[in-house]
C-alpha cells in the first residue's frame, strides 16, 4: 500500500484544485462500507466543476473508488442518515494531501467530539426520534400495524444513537453493539420489540409508551442548541429563521414537530405576530422561556 499512496501523492500533489486528499484501504476486507472496493480515495476540491465526480478504476491491481467533493459537502455528510459511515472513513483514512490543514482539523474535531458538534448530533437525532415516534403512533391509531412497527423500530434506532452521543461517543453504523454496553435498558427494549412472543400490536404499544416517556425526559438536553440559539436575541424567531441558522440548516431536520413539542412542555413560548393591519394573517413565532 505504501507504493500506492506514494503514487497518489505524486499524481495529485501539483493539482491546485485539490485542498485535501484521504485514502482508506480495505486491507483485510473488513470495510463492507467501501462497496466491495479495495480502496476509497476522498478528494476535497475547490473546483465546483469537479464536485460530485465519482470514478471507478483499477490501479496496481486494486479496485478503486475515487470521490471528489467540496469541504462543505463533506461536513454535510456528517449529518446525513445515509452517510453515517463517513465518520468511520475519516477516522481510519490516511491523509495524503492537506494543504491548509482542513482534513486534519476535521478529524481532530470529530475525535474531540466538541460541544457544538455533540449538540448538533443530539438535536438531529431527537428530531428524527420524535418524527418517527409520531408516525408510528398515528399508524397504530389507524391500525396499520406493520407500518407502525417499522416506524417505532426507526424511532428506537434514533433513541439508541442519542444514548451513544450522550456517552460522548459517535454512533457507529452498527449501533446496537455500542448500546448493549452503554445502555442495556434501551437494548432490552429493542430485544423485546424484535423477539417478544407478544402480539405485534402489544409490542408496538409498549414501545410507543416507552418512547413517549423518553421524548419528554430527553427533550431539554437534546434541544439545548436550539434553545440557546433562541435565547441569543430578545425578539421571537420565525420557523424559517431558525431553520436557516447555520448551526441548524446543516442538519436537514423538520423543526415543526420539535417546536410544537417544546411549546407543549412550556420550554418555548408561541408568539402571535400580525402580518397586516387587518389581522387576516397572523404568523406564529417562537421564543425560549
Amino acid at each position: 500500500m505504501i507504493n500506492a499512496k506514494k503514487h497518489l501523492i505524486d499524481r495529485y500533489n501539483t493539482d491546485e484544485r485539490i485542498t485535501s486528499m484521504m485514502a482508506l484501504y480495505n486491507d483485510d476486507q473488513r470495510h463492507p462500507l467501501l462497496s466491495g472496493f479495495d480502496a476509497l480515495i476522498l478528494v476535497v476540491t475547490n473546483d465546483e466543476h469537479a464536485v460530485g465526480s465519482i470514478t471507478h478504476y483499477i490501479e496496481d491491481g486494486l479496485h478503486v473508488q475515487e470521490r471528489w467533493l467540496s469541504g462543505h459537502d463533506l461536513k454535510q455528510w456528517l449529518f446525513e442518515d445515509g452517510r453515517r459511515h463517513v465518520i468511520q472513513w475519516i477516522f481510519e483514512g490516511d491523509i495524503l494531501i492537506d494543504r491548509h490543514g482542513y482534513m486534519q482539523s476535521l478529524k481532530d474535531s470529530l475525535l474531540a467530539f466538541d460541544q457544538d458538534l455533540r449538540e448538533q448530533k443530539l438535536l438531529k437525532e431527537f428530531a428524527m426520534f420524535l418524527n418517527t415516534y409520531l408516525r408510528s403512533k398515528e399508524y397504530l391509531r389507524q391500525d396499520y400495524l406493520l407500518d407502525a412497527y417499522s416506524q417505532i423500530l426507526a424511532a428506537l434506532h434514533h433513541w439508541a444513537r442519542i444514548t451513544v452521543i450522550e456517552a460522548g461517543t459517535h454512533p457507529e453504523v452498527i449501533v446496537w453493539q455500542q448500546v448493549y454496553k452503554i445502555n442495556p435498558g434501551v437494548y432490552k427494549l429493542y430485544d423485546e420489540l424484535t423477539h417478544s412472543e407478544e402480539t405485534l400490536e402489544q409490542r408496538v404499544q409498549l414501545l410507543v409508551l416507552a418512547c413517549d416517556f423518553a421524548i419528554v425526559s430527553k427533550m431539554k438536553e437534546c434541544c439545548k442548541l436550539l434553545l440557546r440559539i433562541m435565547k441569543n436575541r430578545d425578539s421571537a424567531w420565525s420557523i424559517g429563521e431558525l431553520a436557516q441558522h447555520p448551526m441548524i440548516s446543516a442538519l436537514g431536520i423538520d423543526l415543526s414537530p420539535v417546536l410544537k413539542k417544546l411549546v407543549s412542555k412550556t420550554l418555548v413560548r408561541e408568539i402571535m405576530v400580525a402580518q397586516d393591519a387587518t389581522l387576516d394573517r397572523i404568523e406564529l413565532q417562537y421564543c425560549a422561556v
